[in-house]
């Protein structure tokens, strides 16, 4: 059942955001692709619209999955056997789980703040409400996205600790 929660949680949650999942991107591209830069769609926009709908769905499944779950409790023998004993054995193993990651580390939180920044760049990139961060850049240049193709070094160079290990071992560089 748990497999079967976050499959819907998954697909529903995705249609929030433009980029939450690759379907999403077809509408976007298409509309640069057919009016230009000057397209109506922005990261707001799409939320504006999709997120109340996600919200619904994700209601409708969690309803739906719910009725689903409890009717088949209800009509299986299996149930018999489980015991309280099995769910504290697996509650007390998650916990120790959860307690051996130990606390966070500086690059999971480098990590962290990178990708609530890559958020706030994307939500406020051209809100279509008023004028975003990209009104900064001159007009012919305003449809491609720099930020996408310079943030991920950034992040590669800002959690790595030894950036010229990590770089050899991953790409194979030996010059470095």
């Amino acid at each position: 059942m748990l497999l079967l929660s976050v499959a819907y949680a998954a697909n529903i949650g995705g249609t929030g955001i433009v980029t939450g999942s690759p379907p999403n991107l077809v509408l976007p591209g298409k509309l640069l692709e057919m009016f230009g830069p000057k397209h109506p769609l922005s990261f707001v926009n799409w939320m504006a619209f999709s997120v109340p709908l996600m919200l619904i769905n994700l209601f409708l499944a969690f309803v739906w999955l719910s009725l689903y779950d409890a009717i088949r409790i209800k009509c299986s023998k299996q149930n018999e056997n489980i015991g309280n004993s099995d769910e504290a054995a697996v509650r007390r193993y998650i916990e120790a789980e959860h307690r051996s990651l130990g606390p966070w580390r500086q690059q999971e939180v480098i990590i962290l703040v990178c990708f609530v920044i890559l958020v706030l760049l994307w939500f406020f990139r051209d809100p279509k409400v008023f004028s975003g961060w990209i009104s900064l850049f001159p007009e012919e240049v305003r449809h491609i996205d720099y930020f996408r193709i310079l943030y991920k070094p950034f992040i590669f160079f800002a959690v790595c600790e030894d950036w010229r290990r990590d770089v050899n071992h991953i790409y194979g560089f030996n010059s470095l």
